[in-house]
């Protein structure tokens, strides 16, 4: 923790100083490029570091005399997904619903004989899967029932929700809740869009306004004057040269 208050854009440690940070001056990393520089410092850095707890020894040490795994995992994936959130949610014949988003995968059909209650992990930056547990402990990535459903965040899906609520009192359904989402997106890109061509516009007009600057055949700059200080309406002076 003492590491992750020397980041920039971390506001340290104390909730009353807080408003005296303005952590969107100083913020750097990507959320990709934190969870890559937390990695390294857990497995690379504390974990080979010698701790008091373990006389002087490291975590990798002790791991590596430690006993081996009387479970061992035969898939990452369900390793992933064993340490994502969990829900519980019923499978129905339209699949399974989470966030008003409906999600399915061919291979639940046997299940639907009984009413299945399942636990459902699913990775709060990225929705657009679900990683079911079946009854047997195994764990089954379920999709979006509708394909051309973009990825998005559960941040993304919940501020939607929150402002569909807000300007309609009509029934929230998966249509309204993506077609919002995807006008968001528009407009988002569109002020990028807009941001960088005003940026080239004015990057452009500045150097046309430097180029008509030094452009002796424009009526910008007087006949009598160069922007190199030298006037040219004066002739040169005859110097004595020697006569091959």
């Amino acid at each position: 923790m003492t590491k992750l208050k020397k980041l920039p854009g971390a506001t340290g440690h104390s909730v009353k100083n807080r408003k005296n940070h303005a952590p969107e001056r100083t913020a750097a990393l990507t959320l990709q490029e934190f969870e890559r520089w937390l990695a390294i410092e857990i497995g690379e850095r504390y974990h080979h570091t010698e701790h008091r707890g373990l006389k002087g020894g490291t975590p990798y040490a002790a791991w590596k005399v430690a006993q081996p795994l009387s479970r061992p995992v035969k898939h990452m994936d369900d390793l992933y997904a064993a340490f994502l959130p969990a829900v519980l949610r019923t499978l129905h014949r339209g699949g399974i619903v989470f966030n008003h988003i409906r999600y399915w995968n061919p291979l639940l059909t046997p299940l639907l004989a009984t009413p299945t209650k399942l636990i459902v992990h699913y990775d709060p930056a990225d929705i657009s899967a679900l990683h079911v547990k079946l009854p047997d402990g195994s764990y089954l990535k379920v999709g979006y029932a509708d394909l051309r459903h973009p990825a998005i965040a559960l941040w993304e899906c919940l501020a939607t929700l929150k402002y569909l609520r807000t300007v309609s009192r009509l029934a929230i359904n998966e249509t309204r809740l993506f077609e919002a989402i995807n006008a968001q997106r528009k407009i988002i890109d569109d002020a990028k869009n807009k941001t960088r061509a005003a940026r080239k516009g004015a990057a452009r007009k500045s150097a046309e306004a430097r180029s008509r600057a030094i452009d002796p055949t424009t009526n910008n700059t007087p006949q009598n004057e160069s922007p190199t200080g030298i006037d040219y309406s004066i002739d040169a002076p005859e110097y004595p040269v020697e006569m091959w």
